[in-house]
């Protein structure tokens, strides 16, 4: 059981040294995949790609020109 857990770091070992030396995580891609996830789930059955492209812009971006805080 403890060697199974021993392979975990050495699998991604590269992403856990790139944080201590960079500073830098992937968090703002993996929140943004998830945003357009969720957003795909809602817009099931748009059948024009413009409109799903125009929905991704306004729940990203969009509500700020409103003056609206985002959901």
């Amino acid at each position: 059981m403890f060697l199974n857990w021993f392979h975990i770091p050495l699998k991604s070992g590269r992403a856990i040294t790139y944080y201590f030396v960079n500073r830098q995580t992937s968090g703002f891609v993996e929140g943004l995949n998830s945003k357009l996830k969720v957003l795909k789930r809602r817009c099931y059955g748009i059948a024009n790609l413009a409109h799903l492209y125009q929905r991704v812009y306004l729940d990203l971006n969009g509500y700020a020109r409103f003056g609206v805080e985002s959901i």
